[in-house]
């Protein structure tokens, strides 16, 4: 976790909450393909200085709202809310189809992505710079090839993997002149998560962009495994523009209007 930074500072990825959501909507609604719906991600959990703390997930059984909570572990201090959602059975039967991918793009290795990322203010180890290569199809289609893995996980959806498939967006940075303007982009809400494919490592990703601004990035993220198989859907993921020029501290960011 020391090698996902945001602006200087060491965050539990987004992915985490999620992995943590759809952990719990296995267990409570008894399925292996579930959804995640709504995950609002209202505030990071910084892990820079050391500090150990707890996690709790409380689920409201009437209305299916998951929220995930934290804070400093052995403490009486109050629960920070990190991120709300609600969780539903998915349909298993259902075949999910990514979108046809050109056959040509421009092709951007592991290391001008990271590079990219590093100019805009993340700035990744070695255990979160999994990306092999990414190819720019067009100005809405892109393509996210990940180093290999073993084809199973103890993760339900591997949060590292699933991060790093979001990596391919970095492709697009350039286009919004994110170094110049002195922001990056982290994600703060995903409108629907369908797990179809539990515990099947990520091997690379489709990403489809929805749109594009100074202020957002909003895509879909067609997840697949090692065989070809569709392993989980993000839809509607939006990544928020935050501005890291006037501080290296996370709690002082500020959300670009």
């Amino acid at each position: 976790l020391g090698d996902h930074k945001v602006g200087g500072e060491a965050i539990l990825p987004g992915t985490a909450f999620l992995e943590t959501a759809l952990a719990v909507a296995q267990q409570w609604l008894k399925a292996d393909s579930v959804i995640v719906s709504e995950l609002e991600i209202q505030a990071p959990l910084d892990l820079t200085n050391g500090e150990t703390r707890e996690v709790m997930t409380r689920l409201s059984p009437g209305s299916n709202t998951i929220e995930i909570l934290s804070r400093a572990r052995l403490s009486q201090a109050g629960w920070l809310l990190h991120c709300r959602g609600k969780i539903q059975t998915g349909n298993a039967a259902y075949t999910p189809h990514a979108p046809e991918m050109p056959a040509t793009g421009h092709v951007l290795t592991g290391p001008e992505i990271y590079g990219i990322a590093s100019d805009t203010g993340l700035h990744y180890g070695p255990a979160f710079q999994l990306v092999r290569r990414v190819v720019l199809h067009n100005d809405t289609l892109l393509s996210v090839e990940l180093r290999p893995s073993p084809e199973e996980t103890a993760y339900l959806l591997d949060p590292v993997r699933v991060d790093c498939c979001g990596h391919g967006l970095f492709a697009l940075l350039p286009q919004l002149q994110a170094k110049e303007r002195g922001v990056t982009y982290i994600p703060v809400r995903l409108e629907e998560t369908t797990l179809y494919r539990p515990h099947v490592a990520p091997e690379r990703a489709v990403i489809e962009v929805v749109s594009k601004s100074e202020r957002s990035i909003v895509t879909n993220c067609y997840i697949f495994g090692a065989k070809g198989e569709i392993v989980a859907v993000l839809r509607g993921v939006r990544g928020q523009a935050i501005s890291t020029r006037r501080t290296s501290s996370l709690e002082n960011v500020a959300f670009v209007e």
